[in-house]
């Protein structure tokens, strides 16, 4: 993302923070939430291939989930020094 530049006209930082502040609080949720349907060996009987299938997707939505709110929480680093 391109870090706006705060200007007379434009939004103050505490504007553009707060909905940043906002949407860490709902990817946290979206973490816990995520983490409850990790998927379980027992619940693939007989069936390894496809539960470590699912087991690599699931990793892939935790590391994509992390990544944004990475990328969200630096992006208030930065408006806070502007």
């Amino acid at each position: 993302m391109v870090d706006p530049i705060l200007n007379n006209n434009g939004s103050s930082a505490e504007d553009l923070s707060k909905p940043r502040y906002e949407l860490l609080d709902l990817l946290q949720d979206a973490s816990e939430a995520l983490s409850k349907i990790k998927p379980h060996g027992r619940d693939y009987p007989n069936q390894f291939d496809r539960y470590e299938r699912d087991r690599q997707h699931h990793s892939e939505r935790v590391k994509t989930l992390r990544k944004v709110r990475e990328e969200v929480f630096n992006e208030i680093l930065r408006l806070k020094h502007i």
